[in-house]
């Protein structure tokens, strides 16, 4: 199962993105929960238990507070992990996402001058004659 999280950020950016906090991670159980509220009504809670390593739990806790949580189920065989960028809403909807133009460095460029031919060769073949250069 991979854990992603849903989140905008802080910087005033209004487009909120997901990205992948955990991949491969392995379900130990899942299912609803009975819990008593302090009014001692009944809460049905949707709950996941994962089988994580001390780091991998405090990027799943930071997440939670950061943004919505999703779980995704993976085929059975695979296992592999790759490197994901996050997502903006922009990209899904195809429209370039509003990014500052990075700092534009001019350059000077020599002229450039046609180089000229070095090597030439001459086709004869029966009165038409044809020259290539290179």
């Amino acid at each position: 199962m991979d854990v992603l999280v849903t989140y905008k950020l802080n910087n005033g950016q209004s487009d909120p993105m997901t990205a992948t906090v955990l991949q491969n991670a392995e379900v130990l159980a899942s299912g609803k929960k009975i819990a008593a509220d302090p009014e001692g009504k009944a809460a049905d809670v949707a709950e996941v238990t994962l089988l994580l390593t001390p780091g991998d739990a405090a990027k799943a806790v930071l997440a939670s507070n950061q943004g919505t949580i999703h779980f995704v189920l993976r085929n059975g065989v695979d296992t592999g992990e790759e490197k994901t960028a996050p997502v903006q809403m922009a990209q899904l909807s195809g429209v370039a996402p509003n990014i500052a133009p990075k700092a534009v460095t001019k350059v000077s460029l020599a002229p450039i001058h046609e180089a000229k031919p070095r090597n030439t060769i001459e086709t004869v073949s029966g009165d038409k004659s044809t020259s290539a250069s290179f």
